[in-house]
């Protein structure tokens, strides 16, 4: 099956490279792929990217509520041995950047699979590092006993205090909490609501996450986790709390039950990252492993990137 054009192979490729995710985080015929071959015409690579046009500049640009996108690589046929991995590496996301039409921005979060950016930097772009938790293998036993003692007993606090999870395909309790953490942090969540909530249709439609909410002993929704799942791993897509980091422990018995809902699919566990100062600590408590994650971007002209900056700042 041929996707915009391409014959790569997307089954193994992360929920948010799937036509039907980027149809309804995009638009329908507003994403395109560039894909890379192997001598032999078989495709080894892919970069996907939205691509839009304002005032007839065309620009790339992760879409909403997509963590990463870009370039994804298949090394199936590639030897174990460092000096041909990284030759192909080279070469095949070289051959992907020759495809990229004249950009005037490129800014794109790449999955952390993506360990080489050095075809990126010799052609002139930049590079931010992030940062993102990850459960290759998943053991809840050794998860438990590994995290941070602080976080073992705010899920204990929750516990004992009467929170349950209760899970649910419905936004109705999960979006006035979402709202709350947006205006929080000062962002407008109206104008990409319906963005998201077709995700949440699509999600939906092909089995792919499910709302978890804490509710306290009194009934009220202090708390909510939207996790999603592809064929290797599951996400802590999205939280929404009532109040700032809801202090009954609320989060971490969500973060906690989404890890042994993973543990049920086999699948590895990506926090999916966050640089907040505030959220960030609670991630890492649980003991993941930290993976790099590249922020990739590039501006066509410095008359672009001043005014990015001055946007930004």
């Amino acid at each position: 099956m041929e996707v915009n054009g391409s014959d790569f192979d997307f089954a193994n490729c992360p929920i948010f490279y799937q036509p039907w995710w980027l149809d309804a985080a995009c638009g329908k015929g507003k994403w395109k792929v560039c894909t890379a071959r192997n001598k032999d015409g078989k495709p080894v690579g892919v970069l996907v990217h939205p691509l839009q046009k304002i005032a007839g500049l065309a620009i790339v640009r992760t879409p909403p509520f997509t963590p990463y996108l870009g370039v994804w690589l298949d090394y199936s046929d590639c030897s174990n041995r460092n000096i041909s991995r990284y030759s192909f590496e080279n070469e095949a996301i070289s051959d992907l950047l020759r495809q990229l039409p004249s950009l005037v921005w490129y800014h794109q979060v790449h999955p952390y699979q993506l360990e080489n950016w050095l075809p990126f930097h010799w052609k002139g772009f930049r590079q931010t590092t992030r940062y993102t938790y990850v459960f290759e293998q998943l053991d809840a036993v050794q998860i438990w006993q590994s995290m941070k003692d602080k976080t073992r007993n705010a899920v204990r606090k929750a516990e004992a205090s009467g929170v349950t999870i209760r899970e649910t395909n419905s936004l109705d309790a999960f979006l006035p909490m979402y709202r709350k953490t947006f205006d929080r942090q000062g962002q407008d969540f109206s104008s990409k609501e319906r963005v998201f909530k077709s995700l949440h249709d699509e999600i939906q439609k092909h089995q792919k996450g499910k709302i978890l909410i804490a509710v306290d002993a009194g009934g009220n929704p202090s708390a909510g986790l939207y996790m999603i799942w592809d064929k290797h791993s599951a996400y802590c897509w999205q939280l929404g709390t009532d109040t700032e980091l809801a202090k009954n422990g609320a989060v971490q018995l969500l973060i906690w039950h989404s890890i042994l809902e993973a543990t049920k699919l086999s699948l590895n566990y990506n926090f999916e990252g966050s640089m907040l100062p505030h959220i960030e600590p609670v991630f890492r408590a649980f003991g993941a492993e930290r993976k790099p994650v590249f922020q990739i971007r590039k501006f066509g002209n410095r008359l672009i990137e001043a005014f990015w900056v001055m946007l930004k700042g």
